[in-house]
């Protein structure tokens, strides 16, 4: 008796932990870049999800003022880089918001102070 129930022991975890496995859910792999060359700042986002259509907009604000946004869509990777002129001394924050398959991405945010 003990033998049979053993290897069926072992059969049942195992298929439990490739069930599992099967369900973990995909999630967007976002990512924000920030850096600034004088008075110019670049302005860089990323999103990667594999056989998704991604809508991201990215936006570069100055305290409580949006300096200027961008918008973008396509199917498993999506990247803005754009440039725009800032003032030195201001601190600027960059946020990544969007859809991956009509699922929210997790926001990004990163902030800097121009040199």
């Amino acid at each position: 008796m003990r033998r049979r129930v053993i290897p069926l022991l072992v059969a049942v975890l195992l298929a439990l932990t490739i069930a599992a496995g099967a369900l973990e859910t995909r999630v967007a792999s976002p990512r924000v870049a920030l850096s600034f060359q004088g008075t110019t700042a670049t302005c860089i986002a990323t999103v990667r999800d594999e056989g998704a259509k991604i809508n991201v907009k990215l936006e570069l604000w100055c305290g409580g003022t949006l300096v200027d946004s961008w918008q973008k869509s396509g199917t498993s990777t999506v990247t803005i880089n754009e440039q725009v002129a800032v003032t030195s001394g201001k601190t600027y924050r960059l946020s990544l918001s969007g859809t991956s398959n009509g699922t929210e991405i997790p926001p990004q945010n990163t902030s800097k102070t121009c040199p």
